[in-house]
């Protein structure tokens, strides 16, 4: 079984996602997890045991409420009788204190057998 290749992190100028195919690696890296997922659990291929999903952060703020910010996570989700909407990758899009988006990907497929 070859290993899933988790991207290095990114970081790039804030606008230039399109050049540097960001989205592509994205998307790539959620179809590498799911496909290694359908071979630990012994699945044909079905990709709609899984959902992509992405959801805005925000920041605390001293109130009760919170503050929109500009990162977001984007999370691959696993849905099966026994691992019911697991999120078995996510990739993290923060800005840094230059306002340059980063990327950092993750993988949580600890437990995930037949």
């Amino acid at each position: 079984m070859k290993p899933i290749k988790i991207p290095q992190s990114i970081t790039i100028n804030t606008g230039e996602q399109e050049k540097y195919h960001v989205q592509k690696q994205i998307d790539e890296f959620f179809i590498s997890v799911r496909k290694r997922i359908e071979e630990l659990v012994n699945i044909p291929e079905c990709p709609d045991r899984f959902k992509i999903d992405v959801k805005g952060l925000y920041t605390p703020t001293p109130a009760t409420t919170a503050t929109p910010s500009d990162d977001c996570i984007y999370m691959l989700y696993f849905d099966s009788p026994k691992y019911k909407r697991r999120v078995v990758a996510s990739v993290l899009e923060t800005r840094t204190e230059y306002n340059r988006v980063h990327f950092d990907f993750f993988t949580n497929l600890e437990g995930i057998s037949l």
